[in-house]
């Protein structure tokens, strides 16, 4: 099946540190942290369809190595990914409009949807435990972009918070 192989392909692009390329299907230098994210949510939503354990089973020592690579961007302080770090930006969108750098609030909360796919992959793989700490790490970070990136006064989320500054950009949310 088509999916099963663009999977195995993306997967077997993986480096050493746990980062793929954002494009295939060969090596290359572009890179997002937040297209291994959607990487992550792909692997789910193919199990979610199709019940192929097997795969699930097979690519989940790569999604693991994944999130080991993103917590590389992870403030140990507050549990969110922090992205200046003098590293590439994540790409989030296409406007340059966005504030892409810092504590991004669209960063972290695709952060926190990729902790919980893959949560749901630990579980699709017979791994409980591992699945109760992403969630709890998960957790973590939506009360850390709650309590950081919100702005009260306003009524809004901001889009990102550099050197423990809430940032004035707003994006349409």
């Amino acid at each position: 099946e088509l999916t099963t192989k663009c999977l195995r392909q993306c997967f077997a692009l993986q480096k050493e540190d746990g980062s793929l390329p954002s494009t295939g299907p060969k090596d290359n230098a572009m890179f997002h942290p937040d297209f291994l994210m959607h990487l992550i949510a792909t692997l789910k939503e193919y199990y979610c369809h199709t019940g192929d354990k097997a795969l699930v089973q097979e690519l989940l020592p790569y999604a693991r190595r994944v999130m080991d690579f993103l917590r590389t961007y992870r403030d140990n302080t507050d549990g969110l990914l922090d992205s200046e770090r003098s590293r590439p930006s994540p790409f989030l969108d296409w406007s340059e409009r966005i504030e892409k750098r810092g504590k991004s609030t669209i960063l972290n909360a695709l952060y926190k949807c990729s902790l919980e796919d893959l949560a749901d992959l630990e579980t699709f793989g017979g791994n409980p435990t591992a699945a109760d700490a992403l969630k709890a790490e998960a957790a973590q970070v939506i009360q850390s972009v709650n309590a950081l990136l919100y702005d009260q006064k306003n009524g809004i989320y901001r889009d990102s918070m550099r050197n423990g500054e809430l940032l004035p950009t707003i994006s349409q949310q």
